[in-house]
C-alpha cells in the first residue's frame, strides 16, 4: 500500500560556476520517495521567475505533484551560489529571505497534513519566522504521521531553539557526523562512536523517548554503507523508517536498545 508523505522545505538551485543545478533537501527526498513508489508531496514555495518557472518544469518532467508548491509574487526562487577555491573546494552561500522562506498553511495542507503517514522537514527553512509558523502548525494537525527530521545544518541558517524543537517534534532523526560532533557540543553529550552518542543522547535529552539506534540508508539506499556518514536514530518505538525497496513505514516490535 503506497504511503502519503509530505516534505517541507526548500526549492532551491544550487549555483554552480559550471550552471544551475534544481536542489534542496526536501525536494530531493520527496523525489526519491516517489521514485521507491510512494505517494511523496512536496511543500514549498517558489518565487514567478526564471527559476521558478525552470523549477516546476522539472518536477512535471520527474512525475512528481506540485499542487502544494506554492508561488510568491515578491520574493525570487531560492539559490545557493556556489564558488571554488584554488582546490576545488566548494563555498555555499544560502541567499536568505527567498520564497521558500515564505511558506504558507492552506485549509486544504492542514487537511492533507491530517492523513499523512510521514512528515518530513528540515532547519533551512526555519530560518525565518514565516515558514517556521507554518511548519509548526502543519506538525500539530500531522497526529497521526512518523515525523523524520533531516537536520541538514546550514551555516547561519539555524538556532539552537529550532534545533531543540525540531527535535522535540520528531520521531527520527537523520544526521552526518559533522552535525552529529554539532550537537554533541551544543547539549555536551560525549562522541567516542555514532551508536554510542546516539544511545548517550536517548539518554541524557529530555525531549527524546526510548528508542533503537540505526545506521541511516537515505542517502545510499544500503545499509551500514562505509562510504555514508550520515546515520538515524529513532526516538519514537513503534516505527522503523526504511528507504530501500518502496517501503517508506514499517511497524515493527518495540525497538531493542543498540
Amino acid at each position: 500500500m503506497r504511503k502519503l508523505i509530505l516534505s517541507f522545505g526548500e526549492t532551491l538551485w544550487d549555483v554552480f560556476p559550471s550552471g544551475p543545478v534544481l536542489g534542496g533537501a526536501p525536494l530531493n527526498l520527496a523525489y526519491r520517495l516517489n521514485s521507491l513508489g510512494d505517494r511523496a508531496i512536496i511543500v514549498t514555495r517558489l518565487g514567478r521567475d526564471e527559476y521558478g518557472a525552470r523549477a516546476l518544469d522539472q518536477i512535471a518532467a520527474l512525475g512528481m505533484e506540485s499542487i502544494h508548491v506554492q508561488a510568491n509574487d515578491v520574493r525570487p526562487t531560492g539559490t545557493v551560489q556556489v564558488t571554488l577555491d584554488d582546490k576545488g573546494n566548494p563555498d555555499f552561500q544560502i541567499v536568505p529571505g527567498v520564497a521558500y522562506d515564505f511558506i504558507e498553511v492552506t485549509g486544504e495542507l492542514l487537511e492533507l497534513a491530517t492523513t499523512a503517514d510521514c512528515f518530513c522537514f528540515g532547519t533551512l527553512a526555519q530560518r525565518s519566522p514565516a515558514s517556521r509558523h507554518s511548519l509548526l502548525r502543519l506538525l500539530e494537525a500531522a497526529t497521526r504521521s512518523l515525523k523524520f527530521l533531516d537536520l541538514n545544518l546550514r551555516k547561519d541558517c539555524f538556532f539552537r531553539e529550532t534545533i531543540s524543537a525540531s527535535l522535540k517534534a520528531a520521531d527520527v532523526v537523520k544526521m552526518n557526523l559533522q552535525e552529529a560532533h554539532y550537537l554533541a557540543e551544543l547539549f555536551e553529550v560525549s562522541l567516542s562512536s555514532l551508536p554510542d552518542f546516539c544511545a548517550d543522547f536517548h539518554r541524557s535529552r529530555d525531549f527524546v523517548k526510548c528508542g533503537r539506534v540505526e545506521n541511516a540508508q537515505a542517502q545510499t539506499g544500503r545499509r551500514n554503507d562505509p562510504n555514508c556518514d550520515a546515520f538515524c536514530f529513532h526516538t519514537s518505538p513503534i516505527y522503523e523508517a526504511r528507504f530501500a525497496r518502496g517501503q517508506l513505514l514499517k511497524k515493527v516490535s518495540p525497538h531493542r536498545t543498540a
